[in-house]
């Protein structure tokens, strides 16, 4: 985050800065590590495919017939970036209801008319919000507040706890990216490529 980044939002003078450049960093890296992933299990299920092509007998009629491996992977791998579980409900609402009041379309946009270019981020922001408040994320949330000049609490150990517990939940999410057969197929060499195919062809 660049200083002015830091003037405009407030935070140069927060005892907790150095939480939220960590969080900060944690969700740039998930969203690369998200993307990494995704071309890792396209081509990981590629190799699979072409091995358990090789593999078949040729008297298999299935023989050169690509099959979709089960790779019996957590398909909420990929999802939304997470966010800490245990932030009472009700505040996460609250939070929210305050941005929509000052973000709603219907309340931003005038009839009839497309609306400035603020206008429209309002409205941008709004839907943005709306995500956050389904998904339980609450530090997009106070970004949105705080970007809007709502008045936020921004220490305590209330706020402090908060946002452990969101870097710990990227932290959980991004290690168990690590830790996915097809991820440790994408990152490894040549030779262990091959073992790792190979292996996981035979408790398939």
């Amino acid at each position: 985050m660049t200083s002015a980044d830091e003037k405009k939002h407030g935070y140069s003078s927060d005892k907790h800065q150095y939480l939220i450049d960590e969080l900060n960093f944690l969700r740039s890296e998930y969203e690369r590590a998200k993307a990494v992933f995704q071309v890792a299990q396209q081509e990981f299920q590629h190799a699979l495919r072409i091995a358990q092509s090789k593999n078949r007998s040729p008297q298999d009629p299935k023989s050169g017939a690509f099959t979709n491996p089960n790779l019996d992977m957590n398909d909420n791998l990929l999802d939304d970036l997470p966010s800490a579980p245990t932030i009472d409900n009700k505040k996460i609402k609250g939070m929210f209801k305050e941005i929509a009041k000052a973000t709603h379309p219907d309340k931003v946009l005038p009839q009839g008319n497309t609306g400035t270019d603020e206008q429209v981020e309002r409205t941008l922001m709004f839907h943005e919000a709306k995500k956050a408040s389904e998904l339980n994320d609450w530090y997009t949330l106070f970004c949105i507040a705080d970007k809007l000049g709502m008045n936020l609490e921004k220490k305590g150990q209330e706020y402090r706890n908060i946002l452990k517990l969101t870097i710990n939940s990227l932290k959980d999410s991004l290690g168990a990216l690590s830790r996915d057969p097809a991820w440790l197929w994408y990152h490894s060499s040549d030779v262990m490529k091959k073992k790792i195919i190979n292996q996981f062809i035979k408790i398939m």
